[in-house]
């Protein structure tokens, strides 16, 4: 079994197609969708067939409901206390394709405590820095990971964002102290935190998500992998949630006792997989906003996507 350890928040996703207006408007198409890493990464194994647990804090509000009915829809099991207001994240994506994020993470740094009972069976533990980074729930995670690994089972920890890691000293010291079996990382956050030329000692595996090109897999030994992407042709490309995706198809593959190269072509299976999907639910938004437009009945409702 899979768990997944923090944020569960809705992601506004907003397309410009020009330059932003400051102070006027900017046509945009607007897309509301289920976001935080952690339960990208649950909601992605779950649908390759892998019992998966999603823990992790939601407000006590209609937001919240929404979302974990959606999670739980999806065949995850979820733990999620109810508490405070359901966080939310606005990525911009430009017209290449470039992302900008505004965070409110809301209820999902306040997670005080994982009960035991919520990591009962649990092979792998996969956190995000940001459960880790600060709030209540960075103590938590430290003391879930401190449960599962006396309990035998794996760890995985993503790095999740270069912001998180002001200090790169401090940030290598703590991932060699939380000693996970696995690193996930993009290319920037591997080029800031040295991992290439500096492996992580105390880590079985580095892992480096490159989006179209080759993934690398780095030992502690400093030996190194690269596993070649699938190629990828869209009109329009967004990549948010893809990282998320390529870590569930490798944690999956690697449950199963798939080598580590095995394990990285799942995960650019799944990554192709959910850009694929994304890109079709973004056409199918344009159809149907082309169509609302031309219907002066629908005017209400294309004015609120």
């Amino acid at each position: 079994m899979l768990c997944c350890l923090g944020d569960l928040v809705e992601d506004v996703t907003i397309y410009v197609h020009t330059p932003l207006a400051f102070g006027s408007d900017t046509a945009a198409i607007i897309i509301r969708r289920q976001g935080g890493s952690a339960a990208n990464v649950a909601k992605h194994a779950a649908s390759l067939n892998t019992p998966t647990t999603f823990v992790g804090q939601v407000g006590s509000d209609n937001l919240g409901q929404s979302l974990v009915d959606g999670l739980m829809a999806q065949g995850v099991t979820v733990w999620a206390p109810r508490r405070g207001r359901t966080g939310s994240i606005v990525v911009i994506v430009d017209r290449d394709g470039e992302r900008s994020f505004l965070t409110d993470r809301g209820a999902a740094s306040q997670l005080e405590t994982v009960m035991a009972e919520w990591l009962t069976g649990v092979q792998c533990l996969h956190v995000p820095w940001y459960s880790l980074a600060a709030g209540p729930i960075a103590e938590a995670t430290q003391s879930a990971i401190e449960t599962v690994r006396n309990a035998g089972a794996g760890v995985s920890i993503d790095v999740s964002s270069v912001a998180l890691f002001p200090d790169v000293a401090e940030g290598r010291n703590r991932i060699e102290r939380l000693a996970p079996d696995i690193v996930f990382a993009n290319a920037a956050e591997a080029v800031h935190l040295n991992l290439l030329s500096e492996p992580l000692t105390a880590c079985r595996l580095i892992v480096i998500k490159r989006g179209a090109e080759s993934a690398v897999l780095l030992d502690r030994r400093g030996r190194m992998t690269h596993v070649d992407a699938l190629s990828l042709t869209l009109s329009r490309l967004d990549t948010t949630g893809a990282g998320d995706a390529f870590a569930a198809g490798f944690l999956t593959a690697t449950l199963c006792g798939e080598s580590d190269i095995a394990s990285a072509r799942a995960g650019h299976e799944a990554a192709h997989a959910h850009l694929t999907d994304q890109h079709l639910a973004f056409d199918n938004k344009i159809h149907r906003a082309v169509a609302n437009a031309s219907d002066p009945e629908q005017t209400e409702t294309t004015a609120q996507f």
